[in-house]
């Protein structure tokens, strides 16, 4: 049976302190992540994102939600309905591929956040590409400020966008997509290996 959060449990926590390596670093304790990420997401108390209800139960054990509403009973976790939903890459490494997005003046690529991160470089292009679509759908970053007030306002822009217009923006993205090698194609015929080379 679910029980009722704990408001202290979910209490508004420090936001990461500046410098690239120590906001890293505590971005890697998970707990620290998780209640960071609560915050940003519900600023004003933990709400259901399928029916809108307050004060749903919580389910410490597994880190989820349960809604007490009637007419609903869903149970959702911070994730739902974010770009992180269906993602099996820690909050942590999440938060911290922001940070990079939203600190970095060169930008980030794939390969950098292999090595910061420690994932692969497959997967530090997926993290950078569903960043990077939902910024085109909720555009505007601040040109000054802090490394914190950058990555915050980053993060609150992140979380507004709904899975569902992920998608939409995913596949308007891909249709109609050139091809991604700019070789493969020179004049409308494709390119052929020069005999004589």
């Amino acid at each position: 049976r679910p029980r009722r959060a704990d408001r202290t449990e979910f209490a508004p926590v420090e936001p990461p302190p500046a410098g690239a390596e120590r906001a890293l670093a505590a971005f890697a304790d998970e707990g620290y992540s998780y209640r960071l990420l609560v915050g940003l997401r519900w600023p004003d108390g933990v709400r259901c994102p399928h029916c809108g209800a307050d004060d749903p139960g919580y389910l410490a054990t597994r880190r989820i939600w349960k809604c007490r509403a009637s007419v609903c009973r869903r149970q959702f976790s911070v994730r739902v309905d974010t770009l992180f939903e269906d993602s099996p890459i820690a909050l942590g490494q999440w938060l911290s591929a922001l940070w990079l997005v939203a600190n970095q003046c060169g930008g980030v690529s794939s390969y950098g956040l292999r090595e910061t991160l420690g994932v692969t470089q497959k997967t530090g292009w997926l993290m950078l590409r569903r960043i990077r679509l939902a910024l085109q759908r909720a555009p505007g970053l601040p040109a000054a400020g802090d490394e914190t007030a950058r990555f915050l306002h980053l993060a609150a822009r992140v979380l507004t966008v709904t899975r569902a217009e992920l998608a939409l923006e995913e596949a308007l993205t891909d249709a109609g997509r050139p091809l991604p090698n700019p070789f493969a194609r020179r004049g409308g015929r494709a390119r052929r290996a020069d005999p004589a080379a």
